[in-house]
């Protein structure tokens, strides 16, 4: 047995879980299976349980056939559900593929907006369980879609032929039909989709990447996993010729002792030129057009994530560091504040569009009772975000990309009943618009024109 470190368990009066440092050696614990030193170090991060006897039972319960402690409360079932999961898994037993899942309301906790401060013993052992799960496959991608049917096989397509081996899709309260087609794909085995249920008092976004991050058992079967927006395309750089894979395997090269935890691409803020009306083709090839950004999006391996609460990069755990896309080590502390940096590649994020498309987002953002709601954005920001046309801001694209999504696009709509539920979305399109925005929206664009501001 290892030796005990000399801590003073009734130094604090609340949980040492203040940061990711304090996991460390449960974790080490954790995977020499010693149930002694396990209770300690729980007993030193949570020192007001530090004399309650489920500490024990806990312990045994993360590694053993013991029966798991009884509990009213339904946070810790979740993550005592999770913990036994995760003991077959690591027991031999299958990975249990998903094409579609429901979680409901009484999962906003997971939404992890305190990290891993707001952490319960169960989710901490149960997080810690997780990450003993080998992976099998290298590359996976996250998002969260609402309202976003005419962009799911666009969207789809660009992550298949970038290399993305899988993509799982959380999606919640659509009323542009865009369930037939996404339940459709699930069905097929192109996407995993987990449909949520909100109460729009939490980012279903943020919701949806807590789940990912804590509870599913099918994310762990992925080294990395990327978490996007459904208006996000990430971008390799040309050295690596379009290839998640190639970016990996240099990440490989350079770090061969140990790896990142998480690689931050830029955005590259698409701009419209104030369009009112959507018009037909993909979005890399409708928007060629853009400005610089700080904020970033990541890969991260999912073995690292303590959370993913921050949206645009990972909390990771103890001694993981995250790089840019030249593979320099980033400050997250300081992330924001560093010049965009697209040696090795980029997000592409189109989040104007045409003035018709960002009605849809607006009225998305529009429905969530949050008490900082940032994404219901004025109309006005449509302009002030925006930016006109010039040579100095051309960046076409890819050409053999392009011309291989439209393949993959092809061929999703091939498999039965696609090509069907795709057109559908693309007619109701203008009276979906409508129906959200009324019949004025022309009137509301003049109104609402302002100049184009700093991003």
């Amino acid at each position: 047995m290892a030796a005990m470190k000399h801590k003073n368990i009734q130094a604090e009066s609340s949980p040492r879980v203040k940061d990711v440092a304090g996991l460390r050696d449960l974790e080490e614990a954790l995977k020499r299976k010693d149930v002694t030193q396990i209770v300690h170090e729980l007993a030193w991060l949570f020192p007001e349980k530090a004399k309650n006897e489920k500490l024990r039972k806990l312990a045994q319960f993360a590694l053993d056939d013991a029966e798991p402690p009884l509990t009213r409360d339904r946070k810790e079932r979740v993550f005592l559900e999770c913990i036994a999961e995760t003991k077959r898994i690591l027991r031999g037993g299958p990975m249990r593929p998903m094409s579609r899942l429901s979680i409901g309301r009484e999962l906003d906790f997971i939404s992890d907006c305190e990290g891993v401060e707001g952490w319960t013993i169960a989710q901490c052992l149960s997080n810690l369980l997780l990450g003993q799960i080998r992976p099998r496959r290298k590359a996976a991608v996250v998002s969260s879609m609402r309202n976003d049917g005419i962009y799911i096989l666009d969207w789809i397509a660009h992550y298949n032929v970038i290399g993305f081996e899988h993509s799982i899709i959380y999606t919640n309260d659509n009323s542009d039909g865009s369930e037939e087609l996404l339940r459709l794909l699930a069905d097929h085995g192109v996407i995993t989709l987990i449909e949520s249920e909100i109460t729009g008092t939490v980012p279903p976004e943020r919701k949806a990447y807590g789940h990912a991050v804590q509870a599913l058992h099918e994310l762990r079967d992925f080294e990395w996993a990327m978490f996007v927006d459904s208006d996000e395309y990430f971008i390799p750089g040309p050295q690596y010729e379009c290839s998640i894979a190639n970016v990996l395997s240099a990440v490989e090269r350079q770090f061969p002792e140990k790896l990142p935890s998480g690689i931050c691409y830029h955005w590259l803020w698409f701009i419209s030129a104030m369009a009112f009306a959507r018009t037909p083709g993909l979005l890399i090839e409708r928007f060629q057009h853009a400005r610089r950004h700080r904020l970033t999006k990541c890969i991260a391996r999912v073995a690292d994530i303590a959370s993913m609460r921050r949206d645009h990069y990972p909390e990771v755990k103890e001694g993981g560091i995250v790089v840019d896309s030249v593979f320099d080590p980033v400050d997250l502390d300081s992330i924001y504040s560093a010049d965009p940096r697209y040696g090795g590649g980029r997000v592409n994020h189109y989040w104007t569009r045409s003035f018709e498309e960002f009605a849809v987002k607006k009225a998305r953002g529009a429905t969530l009772n949050l008490a900082e709601n940032q994404y219901d954005r004025p109309l006005s920001t449509f302009f002030a975000w925006n930016g006109f046309e010039t040579p100095e801001n051309h960046f076409p694209p890819d050409t053999a990309l392009l011309r291989n999504v439209k393949r993959r696009i092809e061929e999703l709509k091939a498999l039965e009943g696609v090509r069907e539920a795709s057109t559908k979305l693309e007619r109701n399109f203008p009276e979906f618009v409508r129906n959200l925005a009324g019949e004025n929206l022309r009137n509301l664009y003049e109104e609402s024109r302002t100049e184009v501001t700093d991003l």
